[in-house]
């Protein structure tokens, strides 16, 4: 198995076994037939497992797969395949997994402390949502650009653009769940072995933290889809009272219109000379009188008197 790598921890207790991406099962199963079955599955399955199982001498077990993230493109999925003990590590890990990272300080040195290959796996699992935070820091930035362009000028599209982050939060949400359901697996398989361990106590707390951005994120969401159908409504209400005023401020020329276009050979003042700037007179003098009333209403609020040049709304 000469593209196999076996990294061996300075701890003697405990070793982690690299398979690269495309190794074939049957190469495992001369060298480790206790392996070799779970290679075989593994290297097919593309959705995320987790199952907390015991050995046939009772130790405990882990394994399954994860659908991380890449660490040049945060938000593009690979599968990482993981069987944990507390003596062994064993993972089947894609071409673009950075290696080189765990070789470099603080990864090296953290990977050194380890007591066990159950707590080497807490190491490579916060490698992993260093990856995913990366992500949510692009997330972060176009949030508040979001939130920006709504506060200067509120628009169809910006709701649109609202609902996109609000699906790409869900999207961010469910890729973090697996994480959470590994961090509970090693609670439950291991218990009091890994529970005072410096790295798992460590991955616990890195994943709490990106579930309260995570919960940050949602709360700015839902304000800016509050602010926006509270915003909706005032312009909805704004519109039918503008149309509300001006339908009474022209009922008198309306009636007027009508009763004057009625085909009538005898109509009053028809005859007049004055009768049409007479009746002109009458309609603008009721027309005065309905928009007195309402503005002695107070129902003309600003409608009809122009806008602020300095409003953004």
């Amino acid at each position: 198995m000469d593209q196999r790598t076996e990294a061996a921890n300075t701890a003697p207790a405990w070793k982690w076994i690299r398979i690269p991406a495309g190794q074939q099962a049957a190469e495992m199963e001369e060298h480790d037939p206790d392996v070799a079955e779970w290679t075989r599955t593994a290297s097919e399955r593309t959705a995320n497992l987790v199952v907390v199982s015991e050995k046939a001498d009772g130790a405990a077990l882990i394994y399954g797969t994860l659908v991380g993230s890449d660490e040049d493109e945060p938000e593009v999925g690979t599968a990482i395949h993981f069987h944990v003990t507390a003596a062994r590590l064993v993972t089947l890990l894609p071409a673009s997994f950075p290696y080189e990272r765990l070789d470099e300080s603080p990864w090296r040195e953290r990977l050194a402390r380890c007591s066990g290959g159950h707590e080497a796996f807490a190491v490579l699992l916060g490698l992993l949502a260093q990856c995913f935070h990366k992500g949510l820091d692009g997330y972060e930035a176009r949030l508040g650009s979001l939130e920006s362009a709504m506060r200067s000028r509120n628009r169809k599209v910006l709701m649109d653009r609202t609902l996109e982050r609000r699906h790409e939060l869900i999207e961010w949400s469910l890729r973090l769940a697996p994480f959470r359901e590994l961090g509970d697996a090693l609670n439950e398989a291991f218990m009091d072995d890994i529970a005072d361990c410096r790295e798992y106590r460590r991955l616990i707390l890195q994943l709490e933290r990106i579930e309260k951005l995570l919960g940050a994120y949602e709360a700015g969401i839902d304000t800016l889809l509050s602010m926006d159908d509270a915003v909706s409504s005032f312009r909805g209400n704004e519109i039918m009272k503008t149309l509300t005023i001006f339908t009474a401020l022209f009922t008198p020329a309306t009636v007027a219109g009508a009763l004057w276009g009625m085909n009538f050979k005898k109509l009053p003042i028809d005859d007049w000379p004055v009768g049409f700037v007479l009746c002109c007179s009458v309609v603008l003098l009721f027309t005065g009188l309905i928009y007195i009333w309402l503005w002695r209403k107070g129902w003309t609020g600003d409608l009809l008197r122009g806008r602020n040049p300095d409003s953004h709304l």
